[in-house]
C-alpha cells in the first residue's frame, strides 16, 4: 500500500506541475467553437497528434546529450571555438532529432521548440555575458521530470497504448478564442520592429542594450501567452524566441545578411499563418 500511496502522490505532483507549466486554465474559451476549432492556432487540439511511445522515448532519450552539448558552452572563449560549437550542436541535432522531426507529435514538436529557444539563449547569454533565464528554461527543466515519469511507466507497462504526460502539455491546453487569436497576431508588426532594431545594431555594446529591451518587450506584450497560453501560442513564441537569439548571435558575428534572412523567414511564416486564421475568423463571423 505505501508503494501505491508514493506513486500516486508522484503522479499527482506531476500533474500539478503540468498545469502550472501550461497555464492556469484550460476552461472552454467564450467564441463559437466551430471557429476556432478551424484556426491553424488551435490545430493541436483540434487534431491531436498524441506521441506514441517510440516517439516519447526518442526524444526523452537526447536530453542527456543535449545538457552535455549545453555544458560545452563553458569552455567556448573566441569566436572561432564558438563557430566550432555550433557546427558540432548542428551536427548533434541531425543525428539525434532528425529522427524526432521527421515523426513529429504534438508534445515533441513543443519541447523541442522549447529546447531550441533555451540552446540559442545560453549561446547569447555566453557571448554578451547577459545572465537570467528565459520560460523555456523551465519548460526544460521540466521536460526532464516528464522524462522520468514516462520512461518509468514505459519500463512497467509493455502496452503500445500507454498513457504518457508528455501528450498532456498540449492536450491540457485550452483553445485560443476568436479575441485571444487576433490579439496574438497583432504582436507581429511590433515583433518585426523588434527585429529592424537588432538589424541595425552595429557594436557589441549596443547588441547588449538590444537583448535588455527585447526581454522587456517580450515580457510586456507576450505576458498573458506566457502566463495563460491557448492552442499553438507559447509553443510559437518559444519558435521566434529561438530565430531572435540565433539572428542575434549571427549579428554579434557580423553576419547581418544571415541574422535578416532568418528573421525574414519567421516573420514571413508568421504572417502567412496569421493571414489564414484571421480571414477564417473574418469569414465565419460574417455568415
Amino acid at each position: 500500500m505505501t508503494v501505491i500511496r508514493r506513486i500516486m502522490d508522484e503522479l499527482r505532483q506531476l500533474i500539478h506541475l503540468l498545469k502550472s507549466a501550461v497555464g492556469r486554465s484550460s476552461e472552454s474559451p467564450p467564441g463559437n467553437i466551430n471557429v476556432q476549432r478551424r484556426l491553424y492556432i488551435n490545430s493541436p487540439i483540434a487534431d491531436a497528434k498524441p506521441c506514441t511511445r517510440e516517439q516519447a522515448a526518442m526524444l526523452y532519450k537526447s536530453l542527456d546529450g543535449f545538457q552535455q552539448q549545453i555544458a560545452k558552452l563553458s569552455s567556448v572563449k573566441d569566436d572561432e571555438q564558438l563557430a566550432d560549437w555550433f557546427a558540432g550542436f548542428n551536427g548533434w541535432t541531425e543525428k539525434n532529432w532528425g529522427p524526432v522531426y521527421a515523426n513529429m507529435c504534438d508534445g515533441t514538436s513543443f519541447f523541442t521548440r522549447a529546447l531550441r529557444a533555451t540552446a540559442m539563449w545560453a549561446v547569447l547569454s555566453r557571448i554578451t555575458g547577459i545572465k537570467g533565464e528565459i520560460s523555456a528554461d523551465a519548460m526544460t527543466e521540466f521536460l526532464s521530470k516528464l522524462a522520468d515519469y514516462d520512461l518509468s511507466a514505459m519500463y512497467e507497462d509493455i502496452s503500445p497504448h500507454i498513457r504518457l504526460q508528455i501528450n498532456r502539455i498540449v492536450r491540457d491546453q485550452p483553445l485560443c478564442s476568436e479575441t485571444r487569436t487576433e490579439a496574438f497576431y497583432a504582436t507581429i508588426d511590433s515583433f518585426e520592429e523588434q527585429s529592424r532594431i537588432l538589424l541595425d545594431v552595429d557594436s557589441n555594446e549596443s547588441l547588449v542594450d538590444w537583448v535588455f529591451a527585447f526581454h522587456q518587450w517580450r515580457e510586456d506584450t507576450w505576458e498573458e501567452f506566457y502566463n495563460n497560453p491557448c492552442g499553438l501560442s507559447l509553443e510559437h513564441i518559444y519558435y521566434l524566441e529561438s530565430r531572435i537569439y540565433l539572428a542575434t548571435c549571427m549579428q554579434y558575428n557580423e553576419y547581418t545578411s544571415g541574422a535578416a534572412k532568418v528573421m525574414n523567414r519567421a516573420i514571413a511564416e508568421w504572417r502567412s499563418q496569421a493571414d489564414d486564421d484571421l480571414a477564417i475568423i473574418a469569414g465565419l463571423a460574417n455568415e
